[in-house]
């Protein structure tokens, strides 16, 4: 964040008005800045042995506590079963998921990468400007001088070259690279490496035999923040905002599964012993859903489900009435209740 805000500064103090002319601004034949955000593929996954090991003596383990970690990944094996198949997969490389110390051993090999860049480049522009979290990695320069473009070659090429050599899978086309540079030097440089497709921009740092080309984008999205040049921190709120929506879009159903359920009420008249069957009906059904809840297999409400329950014993109730001897057998009973009718009708008379 200070990094894009220093820049956007320095843009804006290019832009040559009234004003700044007035505050007699010097004019930078190269002034702005870049950053960089790398995609790595399956990080985790990918960490060859002795670049774990490498890592571990770069940290100060002694040998004991590196053996037994070794050992401890090698003996690591994954019982799998898949349509039909089944067998033990060896891990050959990688850290243990799930493992506690997993965590410790990436954070150990990451530190060891980013020593490695900072010696192949420059060790205090790697302590200020690049970042090394987890699998994502960010790298931001600073803009003075034309020289300073040459190094920005220079150190996009060593990061890729430092990830690629131990054992990381990277996806340059996955990178984004985001410029604001401003002067005559950033132009020309930009314009040597700049092209332009159907598919985007793209920045050519690599060679014929060895392409490196990175998409070139207005912003990027790094660690939940909206990384640019321009307006970043309202473009950090919008961005925030639409996740946030996106979030509560898709824990509505499962928040109105869980509320109190007082805003349906079915009332209905029955005679004789049907109220018995009909509760025991809804009782059987209610268990069922909640083991079917228990167990993910449903996400409809338990009010819902109730309903279906009470409309399909309405249905069954119905069919049993189509038939012609519960048909007769309706007719009697209501010949017999018209006649009960009748007989109280004239006792009341008398």
């Amino acid at each position: 964040m200070q990094h894009c805000t220093w820049v956007r500064d320095e843009l804006g103090h290019c832009r040559r008005n009234v004003h700044i002319k007035r505050l007699n601004y010097p004019i930078h034949q190269a002034s702005g800045g870049l950053q960089l955000s790398v995609d790595l593929s399956t990080a985790f996954d990918r960490v060859p042995r002795w670049a774990l090991r490498r890592a571990l003596q770069w940290a100060g383990a002694d040998n004991d506590i590196t053996r037994t970690i070794e050992e401890l990944h090698e003996q690591c094996r994954y019982p799998t079963e898949h349509a039909g198949f089944q067998g033990v997969l060896c891990m050959k490389r990688g850290v243990r998921q799930g493992c506690t110390l997993a965590p410790l051993l990436f954070t150990i090999f990451t530190c060891f990468l980013a020593d490695i860049i900072g010696q192949r480049t420059d060790r205090q522009w790697m302590l200020e400007h690049l970042t090394l979290y987890a699998d994502d990695t960010h790298a931001s320069w600073e803009i003075r001088h034309g020289r300073d473009l040459r190094f920005v070659e220079h150190s996009i090429q060593t990061i890729y070259a430092v990830f690629q050599e131990f054992g990381m899978c990277v996806n340059a086309s996955k990178s984004v690279l985001v410029l604001g540079l401003h002067g005559s030097v950033c132009k020309n440089w930009t314009h040597q490496r700049l092209q332009t497709t159907k598919q985007g921009k793209f920045m050519h740092f690599g060679s014929p035999l060895l392409p490196l080309c990175i998409p070139v984008y207005s912003e990027m999205r790094y660690l939940g923040i909206t990384a640019s040049y321009g307006s970043l921190e309202v473009q950090t709120m919008k961005h925030r905002l639409r996740i946030a929506a996106g979030s509560r879009q898709r824990h509505e159903d499962e928040l109105a599964q869980s509320r109190t359920e007082k805003e349906f009420v079915l009332t209905f008249e029955v005679h004789g012993g049907g109220i018995l069957s009909l509760m025991w009906g809804f009782a059987q059904a209610a268990q069922e859903w909640k083991k079917a809840r228990e167990e993910k297999k449903v996400f409809s409400s338990l009010r819902l489900t109730l309903f279906l329950a009470f409309l399909q014993e309405w249905q069954q109730h119905l069919e049993k009435m189509a038939q012609p001897e519960a048909q007769e057998g309706a007719i009697k009973l209501g010949v017999a209740q018209r006649n009960a009718q009748d007989q109280s009708a004239v006792i009341l008379k008398r």
